[in-house]
């Protein structure tokens, strides 16, 4: 049985787990900002025609590339013979919107790494004795608060930065190297 040291035994256990299972290591610029997507859509109260929109009787969503931006076809049936109604969600009725949706895409969701609190960081400190020390490297770098820090904190949301993994791994056979290297370690340090 593998034992969990770091992030990247998660992304290996999961990928010998089954051939079905296709994993997808993120790193921190896959994660988006899309809060400033809230200027450009409303919550739509009518449809096209006029109609009041009820949410709860909607049974059938239809969202297609070619249709315009931000919006939708919905009907209250399955029945393939009830016309499709159409609902913008574009705060602007007419031209384009007014913020560049490349920008608002590709603004990171954080900015520097997440810091965990001095608490956790501490109680996290107190249980290297239990983790092979080859590990050790990526517990006690990992980014915490300090009581220094926290006088000055920011309050901005986007200060930190989610970084799973100090060394990502970018390929399968750097997997199963890490993989074959771990059972040798647990071997030794068996709990």
């Amino acid at each position: 049985m593998p034992q969990i040291f770091v992030p990247q035994h998660w992304t290996v256990l999961i990928k010998n787990t089954s051939k079905e299972f296709i994993v997808h290591s993120m790193r921190a610029e896959n994660f988006h900002c899309f809060s400033h997507l809230n200027n450009l859509i409303k919550d739509p109260k009518q449809d096209t025609e006029g109609f009041t929109v009820k949410f709860r009787n909607i049974t059938y969503f239809k969202y297609t590339k070619i249709s315009e931006a931000f919006s939708f076809e919905f009907k209250a049936t399955l029945d393939e013979e009830f016309p499709f109604s159409k609902c913008m969600c574009s705060t602007t009725s007419v031209g384009r919107p007014t913020s560049n949706l490349d920008t608002i895409f590709s603004t990171p969701l954080y900015n520097n790494p997440i810091k965990i609190k001095e608490a956790k960081w501490n109680n996290l400190q107190s249980l290297l004795e239990y983790i092979p020390p080859i590990y050790h490297d990526y517990y006690v770098n990992m980014a915490h608060e300090s009581k220094k820090s926290k006088k000055g904190k920011a309050k901005n949301k986007q200060t930190s930065n989610i970084s799973v993994c100090n060394t990502p791994i970018d390929d399968e056979d750097s997997d199963m190297d890490a993989y074959e290297y771990d059972n040798i370690v647990d071997s030794d340090y068996d709990i």
